[in-house]
């Protein structure tokens, strides 16, 4: 089973992602801030393209028989890609986003703060957070939407949700 945390920046993600982890659940970390800071003068669609391999590569190690909570996904690298770039690299061209995930959770944003990895303004950001949940229903997933609650209540939210899920 995996569970995506998605959004725009600032929408409380990591440290939602954090909390789970803290109660003992499987979680894969965001990828993008990894190869943003490793690698800082490369082209977007470069990084793009980086992103998505490395995505690809950390899903593809994870047991089938897991449970997992992934803090961004490879739809993420389509809707970022889009954005940016207005086309997808042409390696992520043909390749099948469908039925990857079993369930999305779109958090809701918080006030945005500037960091040194964060390129985007606010109205960016919220830009951004529209195309996330764009591309996630284009793909025919079904988006949970997690309303603006301290950290603990979020985790529970989402926790709620996913045993409200028939199997």
């Amino acid at each position: 089973m995996k569970y995506v945390l998605t959004g725009g920046p600032c929408c409380g993600k990591t440290a939602t992602i954090n909390e789970l982890s803290s109660r003992g659940f499987n979680v894969v970390e965001e990828t993008a801030r990894k190869i943003i800071k490793e690698n800082p003068g490369i082209t977007v669609e470069e990084r793009q393209k980086r992103i998505f391999e490395e995505q690809l590569e950390k899903e593809l190690k994870l047991s089938p028989d897991g449970l997992y909570f992934l803090d961004r996904s490879l739809v993420d690298c389509v809707a970022y890609s889009l954005f940016y770039i207005g086309k997808l690299p042409e390696l992520l061209h043909g390749f099948d986003f469908r039925r990857r995930y079993d369930k999305i959770f779109l958090l809701h944003r918080l006030q945005f703060e500037k960091d040194n990895i964060r390129v985007e303004n606010a109205q960016e950001a919220q830009l951004l957070h529209d195309k996330l949940h764009e591309v996630y229903i284009s793909l025919g997933y079904a988006v949970a939407e997690v309303p603006l609650l301290p950290v603990a209540a979020r985790a529970n939210f989402i926790l709620e949700r996913i045993a409200q899920t028939p199997a």
